[in-house]
């Protein structure tokens, strides 16, 4: 999207094993945690010119936070401020639709991709994944394999 010209922004919603500031190639400072329990404000944790049209809101291990501790209102006031701020938003959450805070993320979002890594995902938690999404009522917009070799870390 970015590509194309569109202002999006990437925030790396894995409050356990965060790992797109590796991809990017960035500082796994301050971020998502920070912002939401109003230690910092976007504008001290956003990363911005990750490349070009892409900005970037890390987050690092934050054993013992929880999507599900904060109150609703607050992660859809932060979804409303950083539309504001960009065209497109992913959020790259948890594996796991099933548990913890991925399907908490999927409830405040206009959509969600699965992506499935072929051979480690049994059909059965794809379509336990597909069942989450569908109960929250979010959008599922697609789902995008991911060759096992891919992985990080």
């Amino acid at each position: 999207m970015a590509a194309a010209g569109e202002r999006g922004l990437l925030v790396d919603s894995n409050l356990l094993r965060p790992t797109q500031h590796k991809l990017a190639a960035r500082a796994c400072g301050p971020g998502l945690c920070d912002l939401l329990s109003g230690r910092k404000s976007v504008d001290q944790v956003m990363q911005t010119g990750s490349a070009l049209y892409l900005d970037f809101l890390p987050n690092r291990e934050s054993a013992g936070f929880t999507l599900s501790q904060l109150h609703i209102n607050r992660r859809r006031d932060l979804i409303g401020e950083l539309r504001g701020r960009s065209e497109k938003i992913v959020f790259d959450s948890p594996p796991n639709l099933g548990v913890g805070d991925a399907p908490v993320l999927a409830s405040v979002v206009d959509g969600a991709i699965l992506l499935i890594q072929h051979r480690r995902d049994p059909q059965s938690m794809v379509m336990r994944a597909q069942q989450v999404v569908e109960l929250i009522k979010t959008p599922l917009i697609g789902a995008v394999p991911q060759p096992s070799a891919a992985r990080i870390g």
